[in-house]
Order: C-alpha cells, then structure tokens, then sequence
C-alpha cells in the first residue's frame, strides 16, 4: 500500500482502493486520511514519510483522500450498505486495531 502512494500511477489508485475496501471487509476498519498516513508513519518508517517536505505531504495526503474516496464512493457505498446490513463486521476505528501487515 505504501509503495503504491508513492508512485500513484497506472492501476495504483484502484489497487488502494481495494486494499481499503478488503481490510473493511475482513476487518471492519474504517480508514481516515490521518489514520492511513499514521499507520505509513509508523509501520513504514524506512520510506521517510517523517523526512517529506510540507509539498510532499500534502500530494501523499491527496492521494490517500483519494484512494479512500474510490474505496467507498457515495453510488457504491449506499448501495452496499442497503444490501449488506447485518452481514458487516463491526466498524473500529484504526488506534481499536492491531494491525500487522506492513
């Protein structure tokens, strides 16, 4: 996932979105932009995302925004919600889960 925000191009965008869409549904994970730029922060510190200049930061946030906005989109999220309630996991926050893939 980190990798992929890095270079962001090609099929990247949607491969995000479906990491996103797979950890909500396997694990009821909610994903925020500060919690997806923590969780590189401190699961992916080789990369240096604590180093980005301000410009750096602001492009990774964008991206983040926007793989989160493919992952549940208005359309698709009311869709899914309507047709799959009762069969979600549980929503947690991301600081409620231990998460070990990095």
């Amino acid at each position: 996932m980190a990798l992929k925000l890095v270079r962001y191009e090609k099929k990247d965008p949607d491969d995000c979105a479906a990491i996103i869409r797979l950890g909500f549904a396997q694990r009821g994970i909610r994903w925020t932009v500060a919690g997806l730029e923590q969780w590189i922060s401190d699961r992916c510190w080789l990369m240096g995302y604590n180093n980005y200049q301000p410009p750096q930061k602001a492009q990774l946030r964008q991206r983040i925004q926007d793989a989160i906005a493919r992952a549940f989109p208005p359309s698709l999220l009311g869709a899914h919600l309507s047709s799959s309630a009762g069969h979600r996991p549980p929503q947690r926050t991301t600081s409620e889960t231990a998460l070990y893939f990095s």
